[in-house]
């Protein structure tokens, strides 16, 4: 995978290409006779450069390595790689077998790493699995369950992502780690219990919904944990409250991620499919995740890791990052200041709970431990639901089948209905992720496969349905998509982000003045 790259131009679907060689960018530079502050600081200015440079997907290797010379016998190690070929786990994984060969060579003997399984055989496995147990496990997983656990009003107010920061003292981390290791408990297992308890009270429900990272190593191949790629997947998790006492229920929770880790490796968006979850809010806007990453492996008789640290992308509005061990810490990440008084009544009240447990005895029910946590900050004033207008004399629906097979999905996708042929689906509020399943959806159903960016060009059914008639010929893909046609200033070229849609720019667009190409 290091020597991965990725190809779309011309094609009918992006393709992985592993090349046979290439040549990794490693950079030397000693700071030793800098001061720390000075050093501290071009740190922060080389991390900037290097996010603004970004990678070219089609340029292999999609990785940069910096290695900083602080002292004799201290270095620091900055490694880019894009989040597309590898996962957290990775890197752990690549940097034990940098650990494994350098012990090698140093000891003069011939470098031997473990035999891994070739991604090939990984892909054929992933194929063969049985879909319909799949779509069995998570519909009944999900069943029932309607309304989405907002950690955040739909639409947040704009403004900068920030992150609130948690570290538990030495004493009460191991209290905290030896409260789990009697009653045979994961941090896992404990976190989605508390998460799920906060976002219960926060909401007054006693059915929520969050999302949980998995590692999606599962499989039954051999030395998959030490293969390096991009496993790990994020998928729905379900916690049901009940009158019971809190050991029984964590317990409950436990079991359930054992049946959930054989159908870790569906996609969220088949879940949301099988579920015929309508697409206007998602199922869930916050993400828990427990890194529990093999970093203490990492150390020689003249070479361990200290204090590494991982950069984590995430696109919900609430991220609670935990790394459990002496000392637990634990980040929650907002992508938005407006949410950070929700995010600080939830770090807060987690922190309380974190600390309590060990020392509660008898044994606490559900409804105890919600009645110890404060009550949350008053929420904003509701919304009003989501709804198309209603038909009027102006309304015109569907003229042919092309268009009237366009509406159904739109309706699906969109949670929507009727919708007018007319309708923009971006003022219908359309996203850049809805559009990327609105396209699946066509492409599933009618088998034609658009680029995405034809929304952006013909953005109503009416505009849409010609493309998909066996007159309409087959759109090109095309790496320059104008957002904006009309004006006489110098146009304004934006880069897209690393998913490679730039759905993202559609509201910049309309926001800057009419006579600005983009």
């Amino acid at each position: 995978m290091l020597r991965a790259s990725v190809h779309w131009e011309g094609l009918s679907r992006p393709v992985l290409l592993v090349h046979r060689q290439v040549e990794l960018s490693f950079e030397e530079e000693d700071w030793s006779a800098l001061p720390p502050e000075e050093r501290e600081r071009r740190l922060e200015d080389w991390k900037d450069r290097d996010r603004r440079q970004g990678f070219r997907l089609d340029r292999a290797p999609l990785l940069r390595v910096l290695l900083l010379r602080e002292a004799p016998e201290r270095h620091r190690l900055l490694w880019s790689c894009h989040h597309l070929l590898l996962d957290g786990w990775s890197a752990a994984v690549v940097l034990r077998d940098v650990f494994e060969l350098y012990e090698a060579l140093r000891q003069g003997l011939e470098p031997r790493l473990a035999p891994l399984p070739s991604l090939r055989s990984w892909l054929s496995w992933l194929k063969s699995r049985d879909e319909a147990a799949d779509e069995r496990f998570w519909k009944s997983e999900l069943e029932g369950f309607a309304e989405p656990t907002p950690a955040g009003p739909a639409h947040p107010p704009e403004g900068n992502p920030c992150e609130l920061h948690l570290t538990l003292d030495e004493a009460g981390s191991r209290r905290l780690q030896s409260f789990l290791r009697e009653r045979g408990w994961t941090p896992s297992t404990l976190l989605q219990g508390l998460w799920a308890l906060l976002l219960a009270r926060l909401h007054g429900r006693s059915d929520v919904v969050f999302g949980v990272t998995v590692s999606g190593r599962g499989a039954g191949l051999p030395n998959l944990e030490r293969m390096a790629g991009m496993f790990m997947n994020v998928l729905p998790r379900r916690v049901r409250l009940r009158e019971q006492a809190m050991g029984p229920w964590l317990e409950g929770i436990q079991r359930s991620l054992g049946s959930l880790a054989a159908h870790e490796h569906c996609s969220l968006d088949r879940i949301l499919e099988w579920m015929q979850w309508p697409g206007r809010r998602p199922l869930f806007d916050s993400l828990l995740v427990v890194e529990n990453f093999p970093y203490e492996d990492l150390a020689l008789e003249e070479l361990r890791v200290e204090g590494f640290e991982g950069g984590l992308t995430s696109t919900y509005p609430l991220t609670l990052v935990a790394t459990p061990g002496v000392p637990w810490r634990l980040t929650l990440r907002l992508r938005s200041e407006a949410l950070r008084s929700r995010g600080r009544y939830l770090l807060d009240q987690l922190e309380a709970l974190l600390r309590r447990l060990p020392g509660l005895s008898p044994e606490p029910t559900l409804q105890t431990l919600l009645e110890t946590l404060e009550p949350p900050p008053a929420p904003s004033p509701p919304e009003a639901p989501p709804l198309s207008e209603a038909p009027g004399q102006d309304f015109v629906g569907p003229r042919n089948p092309t268009e009237l097979q366009l509406a159904r999905i739109w309706s699906r996708v969109l949670g929507l209905a009727p919708i007018d042929v007319r309708a923009n689906f971006f003022s219908l509020g359309g996203s850049s992720l809805l559009a990327v399943r609105l396209f699946a959806e066509i492409e599933r159903q009618m088998g034609k496969n658009l680029p995405p960016v034809t929304l952006l060009q013909h953005p109503s059914i009416e505009s849409l349905a010609p493309l998909l008639t066996d007159e309409g010929g087959q759109p090109r893909w095309d790496s320059l998509v104008p957002l904006q046609v009309q004006g006489e200033r110098p146009p304004l070229f934006c880069v897209h982000g690393g998913g490679g849609h730039i759905f993202f720019y559609h509201p910049l667009a309309q926001r800057l003045a009419p006579d600005q190409p983009v």
